[in-house]
């Protein structure tokens, strides 16, 4: 499986853009709505987008990324994964990957992840994320996030 950058021409357009947006509404809850996208799309200055192809989808997964130029930390924003092939490494290779493909000279990162989604915690622990602290009632429904970060 090979990991490509969405270069930011073809943000907002495209099969490729298509099946990120629609991978995030399939896989991610809550899901960013349209305008959100497109908010992103038009702002992509700061944004670095990695998805992987397969044979029956165009997107089997993404990564979507905040590094500003200059800065040397880089934020994890999302990642997902067609629902047929989680649980098959393609998480682990896609942050992996992404993380080798960063431009601008990032020395750590970091991601917030709900602290009761054990496997998407798991999967950061294996791709050598640590948990840094807790953010209490972080996401809209009152959930607390973990704060996971590695120095890359």
């Amino acid at each position: 499986m090979e990991v490509k950058k969405l270069l930011h021409q073809e943000w907002g357009a495209g099969e490729i853009w298509t099946g990120i947006v629609a991978l995030d509404h399939q896989a991610i809850s809550p899901s960013w709505n349209d305008q959100a996208w497109r908010e992103m799309a038009d702002a992509n200055q700061h944004y670095q987008l990695f998805y992987c192809s397969g044979v029956e989808l165009a997107v089997e997964g993404f990564t979507l990324w905040r590094k500003v130029e200059g800065d040397s930390v880089a934020h994890l924003l999302k990642i997902a994964v067609a629902h047929p092939l989680q649980r098959q490494g393609r998480g682990q290779l896609l942050i992996g990957s992404s993380i080798k493909l960063l431009k601008g000279g990032a020395t750590s990162c970091y991601l917030e992840v709900q602290q009761d989604n054990l496997g998407a915690i798991a999967l950061y622990h294996k791709c050598g994320f640590s948990q840094l602290h807790q953010i209490r009632g972080f996401y809209p429904e009152g959930g607390n996030a973990l704060v996971m970060g590695m120095d890359l």
